[in-house]
């Protein structure tokens, strides 16, 4: 059995969908308030920027409902 997508709109996950937001603003603010020194500086930058990148993919595959 298909929902259509009015459904799926209705009884979307809003505790994922606000966790989801959480985790995106966590990784953007260690992103934002790391200022690279050394390496591990930088690889945490990249790894954060990593992880905001999946999150906001994750994202939007979630809004589209697939």
């Amino acid at each position: 059995m298909s929902t259509n997508i009015s459904e799926f709109e209705r009884t979307k996950p809003s505790v994922t969908y606000k966790l989801l937001n959480c985790l995106i603003e966590k990784y953007s603010l260690i992103c934002a308030d790391i200022e690279e020194m050394d390496d591990e500086d930088a690889i945490t930058k990249k790894m954060s920027k990593d992880i905001i990148n999946d999150l906001t993919e994750f994202k939007q595959v979630f809004l589209s409902g697939k």
